[in-house]
């Protein structure tokens, strides 16, 4: 970054990719949506005509007039309702740009509600924002499969709120809107069929970044039996890892590898890291062996 920087006309912007961030007050920088980034002098030279209006909703005062000041000073529009029936009402009368939710709201979820809201066609994205807890991993895990958009945590926000608003702005700009309506969705509609083994391949690696948990899920959907063995890396809070890790196995009818050093790696089954390590791989003989680092 430092080294493009320093061909960044006065004028210019910095854009580096659909869902990656850097700290912007370490380079200098400011952050304007898409994960695009301009020197502070020329951001005058950026109009208010596309701001981004932003509904918060939590039951915490604290809370909301916390998320408020993030969103206000990178200028973005930020409401806050402290309740789910306040949420509604104020979706009756007014156009948002995208959701920050929490996860738990008093006399009914914030999935509950937003699954309610998709079903009267509310399209805007919505991020769900969470104290993470092992035990809501399958219900979050769920709703990125259609009703939410991503999911963040209040203690990481906390320490990157810069991070934080770059995520939500280019949640906004790429339109990210991956509901369906949920009374078409069959709940007996055919299951795929077991797709053809990869010619050639001994081993599938598969790396995603945050947000990618339902694009994982579709690429190992009922793989076949004898598929070679596939080594997964997921962006994901460790409280979520086992959760998702049990859901990938099912979805793509593959047994539960585990992850430790010297573990031989065999076909019909997914690995992947439940703790913030490194996975690399070694050739032993005519056996591959995983090994693990947190270098």
């Amino acid at each position: 970054v430092e080294k493009l920087l320093k061909f960044l006309k006065p004028q210019g912007f910095l854009s580096i990719g659909h869902c990656e961030s850097i700290q912007a007050k370490t380079f200098e920088v400011t952050c304007i949506g898409n994960s695009t980034y301009t020197r502070p002098e020329n951001l005058k030279k950026v109009t208010d005509a596309h701001a981004i209006n932003v509904l918060v909703v939590d039951d915490s005062k604290s809370i909301c007039d916390w998320v408020k000041n993030i969103l206000k000073t990178q200028g973005i529009h930020a409401h806050s309702v402290m309740t789910p029936d306040a949420a509604t009402a104020y979706l009756k009368d007014h156009i948002v740009d995208l959701v920050v939710l929490d996860f738990n709201l008093p006399g009914k979820s914030g999935l509950e509600w937003l699954t309610e809201q998709r079903k009267n066609n509310f399209q805007a994205p919505v991020v769900l924002f969470t104290d993470v807890q092992a035990q809501d991993a399958p219900q979050i895990l769920d709703a990125l499969n259609g009703t939410a958009q991503d999911y963040m945590n209040k203690s990481w926000v906390g320490s990157a709120p810069e991070e934080f608003v770059s995520r939500l702005k280019s949640i906004v700009a790429s339109g990210r809107t991956k509901f369906e309506n949920l009374d078409k969705r069959s709940p007996h509609a055919p299951v795929q069929s077991e797709r053809s083994s990869p010619e050639g391949a001994d081993l599938i690696l598969i790396g995603a970044s945050t947000g990618g948990t339902e694009a994982m899920s579709e690429l190992l959907a009922n793989m076949p039996k004898s598929s070679p063995p596939i080594v997964c890396v997921q962006h994901i809070p460790v409280e979520f890892a086992q959760a998702f890790f049990k859901r990938l196995c099912q979805i793509s009818g593959l047994k539960e590898g585990v992850c430790r050093h010297g573990q031989e790696l065999l076909p019909g089954y997914i690995y992947m890291p439940l703790t913030d390590t490194h996975i690399g791989i070694r050739q032993v003989g005519e056996r591959m062996t995983m090994y693990l680092s947190n270098a």
